[in-house]
């Protein structure tokens, strides 16, 4: 895309070409800028911004952190009940900004996803926990995937949760004398009382 600068009394301009419009040719144009390094600096950025539809990022510089922000913005406000926003934005914040939000979103990857639904399975989280976390995760790729073209597959595709082991209850066994404490503390007529 061809832009430049120049310099018009004491503040410099950048201007590029945008797309023709009924075959007449159209010309994006911004000054007030101090130096001739300010409008270069603008020029960038317009012209990236230009080239993204309006968006201000282009898809290989964007965090996961803030992607998800987007996400939140653009889909969520305008598409989820209050109800279900307040637990996406409880996901969000307690778990896939915590894990993936420093990572480009182009480098996101099923192994690392992989790995994160295996440490959550060992912390003894439920099957329902881990399938919200998850859910989240994959519908803000898939809208990254489509209609945003962000990236190019949603890694979630490639991931399974699989079976979630149910956890283990210890038990406690009680000694004879902590058995009589507990009986002479609810003795018979007690709301609390154990029938021997």
């Amino acid at each position: 895309m061809k832009g430049g600068t120049r310099k018009r009394g004491k503040t410099w301009s950048y201007y590029f070409d945008a797309a023709q419009v009924g075959g007449q040719r159209k010309k994006i144009e911004k000054g007030g800028f101090r130096t001739k390094k300010e409008a270069e600096s603008a020029l960038a950025k317009a012209i990236a911004e230009y080239d993204n539809s309006g968006q201000v990022f282009t898809p290989s510089d964007i965090s996961v952190s803030d992607y998800l922000d987007f996400w939140f913005e653009q889909y969520c406000k305008v598409n989820l009940t209050e109800n279900t926003q307040q637990t996406y934005s409880t996901l969000i914040k307690k778990h896939l900004k915590p894990q993936f939000g420093i990572y480009h979103l182009k480098a996101l990857q099923a192994a690392s996803i992989q790995d994160y639904i295996n440490v959550l399975k060992g912390k003894g989280y439920s099957k329902a926990s881990i399938q919200s976390i998850f859910v989240v995760l994959s519908t803000a790729l898939n809208y990254a995937v489509e209609p945003m073209h962000y990236i190019k597959d949603n890694p979630c595709r490639f991931v399974k949760i699989g079976t979630v082991a149910k956890p283990v209850r210890e038990r406690i066994v009680l000694t004879d004398k902590e058995f009589q404490c507990i009986m002479e503390r609810f003795p018979a007529g007690s709301r609390y009382y154990i029938p021997s």
